[in-house]
């Protein structure tokens, strides 16, 4: 397997893939992990899914959580004495959704975790080697690249390609996959620097502060660490240090404020979506399939999300079991459900900032649901459906998220899942379970339904690796077995009665 790009959604899938046992390498042209915040808001689920790696712990002890916690502000500037705060849809509470609790997790804190655990599980990860070149055919992806450092270049022949190389994807572009939404909406810079602006700030507490006097966001960090976003024109090039100090004085309503810049860079709030996530061997996840406003902190838990999505199919076809098809699936669920958060990020984009041209690009007619329900409600239920469920409410469909429900102090019913299928149901459900592993060698594990799993008295529930449900038995049968090995010839996974590869 080869991963192009070592940013978050790239370091994600290389650490989703080794946990799965599919060997990968990872090439990254830079030589080391961003040095900016960049995202920094890891959604609940998104925790879920590094609990199901197990690192959760890991990402929490390189959590960034002191940044001065609170709402989003808005203000002239720091030196002013009005201040309103922004509609921000979150629940904190969630102990009723997930074992999992949100993080703030800045990216340049996050990427050097994602990729020590992904090596450490044995991902192969080249820092410093960029593709230069790739083709596929019937049997492989066979890509030329180039190691910056010793200049040498050498092929990579790969079962599969996931680019994670970005929005603007050279792998998405040489494959000619077109984009469609309202596009690039703006310009900005992000300026990473230190001061002390307490006396500006004055004990007011936020996780971010629009500044209405020009058109930034700040952002603190412990320390004295600030990240400003300002609208930036490319055509009148990147600007000097005393440029950007000086805004960064602006901002803070401190003209004596001193202030060591650290780096910039420039990057586009933009909302797009790739017209396909997959063409052949070749698969889009994160901003290479999908880029959308920062409003919410959307973008970066869905590339997450997407790698989650696509490593425990890549394992089940590479290791024999289940046929090439069951990939198709990635594009027909996480296509869809990136549409349905841009649409989110925009609607949030639009409230936050109505009145300037920052917001004035063409947007849907979407009602603003909270956020929780977009990082836990999505689903992979196919078109016909409202675009999120209600988590509080859980229908335990096929195509939702399995509930939670807690079966100790420390577990939870999602700790259940993670390499192989589950069965949840009784005795003589986990009895076909049992025969079908061994005789079909299906990876699939059975557990008794306990409260909470949303199992009825004579049914059964399959939930895949991922944690959704993918099929459900609410009435009595006579042949567990034969409806069982059913239910995975419909979904697409290989039994007895196929070929292995």
């Amino acid at each position: 397997m080869l991963v192009v790009g070592g940013s978050l959604t790239g370091l994600s899938a290389a650490l989703f893939l080794a946990h799965h046992g599919v060997r990968c390498v990872l090439v990254e042209r830079h030589l080391d992990t961003s040095p900016h915040f960049r995202f920094r808001g890891i959604a609940a689920r998104s925790m879920e899914c590094f609990r199901g790696v197990g690192i959760e712990a890991a990402v929490r002890a390189a959590s960034t959580q002191d940044q001065r916690a609170g709402g989003v502000a808005r203000m002239a500037n720091l030196a002013a004495a009005d201040v309103a705060w922004l509609p921000t849809p979150w629940e904190d509470d969630i102990a009723g959704l997930s074992p999992c609790a949100q993080e703030t997790c800045d990216q340049d804190q996050l990427e050097p975790v994602l990729r020590r655990e992904a090596i450490r599980r044995g991902a192969d990860v080249r820092f410093g080697t960029e593709l230069l070149e790739f083709h596929q055919d019937a049997d492989a992806v066979h890509a030329v690249v180039r190691d910056r450092t010793a200049e040498k270049r050498y092929q990579i022949r790969a079962s599969y390609l996931i680019a994670a190389d970005g929005v603007h994807s050279p792998v998405r572009e040489a494959l000619g996959i077109g984009r469609t939404g309202p596009g690039v909406l703006e310009d900005r810079m992000s300026v990473l620097f230190r001061t002390d602006l307490d006396a500006a700030v004055r004990g007011r507490r936020f996780t971010a502060c629009v500044v209405d006097d020009i058109a930034a966001t700040l952002v603190p960090r412990a320390g004295g660490a600030w990240m400003m976003t300002v609208p930036f024109d490319p055509r009148a090039g990147a600007g000097t240090g005393s440029h950007w100090a000086g805004l960064v004085r602006a901002a803070s309503g401190r003209q004596d404020a001193v202030v060591e810049l650290v780096d910039t860079l420039s990057w586009q709030c933009a909302a797009l979506l790739a017209d396909r996530f997959h063409d052949g061997r070749v698969f889009l996840v994160g901003d290479a399939a999908h880029v959308m406003p920062p409003t919410g902190g959307f973008g970066g838990n869905t590339g997450i999300h997407d790698a989650f999505n696509l490593a425990w199919k890549l394992s089940f076809v590479t290791r024999g079991a289940a046929p090439p098809a069951l990939l198709d699936s990635y594009e027909r669920e996480c296509r869809p459900v990136a549409q349905h958060t841009m649409d989110q990020a925009l609607a949030r984009h639009r409230r936050w900032f109505p009145a300037t041209a920052y917001a004035t690009g063409p947007a849907p007619d979407t009602t603003i649901v909270d956020d929780n329900t977009v990082m836990f409600g999505y689903h992979y239920r196919g078109p016909g459906h409202p675009p999120f469920d209600e988590p509080a409410r859980p229908t335990g469909l096929p195509g939702t998220r399995a509930p939670h429900a807690p079966l100790d102090e420390h577990l939870s019913t999602l700790d259940r899942f993670g390499c192989d299928l589950v069965l949840l149901g009784a005795d003589p459900w986990r009895v076909a379970a049992a025969r079908i592993s061994t005789e079909d060698r299906i990876p699939l594990r059975d557990h008794s339904a306990r409260t909470g799993d949303g199992v009825t008295g004579a049914g059964a529930v399959l939930v895949r690796p991922d944690g959704f449900i993918a099929w459900r038995c609410d009435a009595a049968v006579d042949d567990h077995t034969s409806v069982l090995r059913g239910a995975l010839d419909d979904l697409g996974l290989v039994t007895a009665r196929m070929t292995y590869r």
